[in-house]
């Protein structure tokens, strides 16, 4: 198990009891990935001078992900590479996208079909987690409820001509949209 020595110490200074060992040894190693992962991808941002799409995205793409779930990897090597992949990638599409003049709100019809999927789909519950169907429809109501909020804000955004915060919600929503829709592996 990794992390042994670690568990072991709050085993033997009776923090934890030895019958919980192994879930917080994978609640520690959950923390570090996600803490190496965020450190990556915002040093990334930084060098890229994205860090303000980095933040929106964060703010925006977490709990959407959380409620909405969706696509896992079962490798968190490969998780975590596709997840800087995914969170580099609007830093590089965004101002591309600024740079022809389309207004967001012809992309407006993404969320109508993200509030689609998500209707025809539901929250799609991590298999690590316990779910029954009232969970998942608690996850697909808030879940929608965050998108109906989205697009209000989207809407404003684009309003006021706010086109960066804009294409970053409408980037949140198109790859929860697609992650909603790759099947899970049985």
């Amino acid at each position: 198990m990794k992390y042994q020595r670690i568990i072991n110490k709050l085993i033997t200074q009776g923090i934890i009891e030895a019958e919980e060992a192994d879930l917080y040894a994978y609640g520690l190693e959950i923390t570090i990935l996600y803490t190496i992962s965020i450190t990556i991808s915002a040093f990334i941002s930084i060098l890229m001078h994205g860090t303000f799409i980095y933040l929106i995205f964060l703010a925006a793409f977490l709990p959407l992900r959380r409620s909405a779930g969706g696509f896992h990897f079962d490798s968190s090597f490969v998780c975590q590479f596709f997840s800087q992949v995914l969170i580099v990638l609007p830093q590089i599409i965004i101002p591309k996208i600024l740079q022809t003049n389309i207004s967001p709100l012809w992309f407006s019809a993404l969320f109508v079909i993200d509030l689609l999927i998500l209707h025809k789909k539901g929250a799609i519950v991590s298999k690590n987690r316990f779910s029954d169907e009232e969970m998942i429809n608690k996850f697909t109501k808030k879940s929608f409820h965050i998108l109906v909020i989205y697009f209000i804000v989207f809407i404003l955004f684009t309003f006021f001509n706010k086109e960066l915060v804009a294409y970053t919600l409408l980037y949140v929503v198109m790859l929860q949209g697609i992650l909603l829709l790759i099947p899970e592996k049985k």
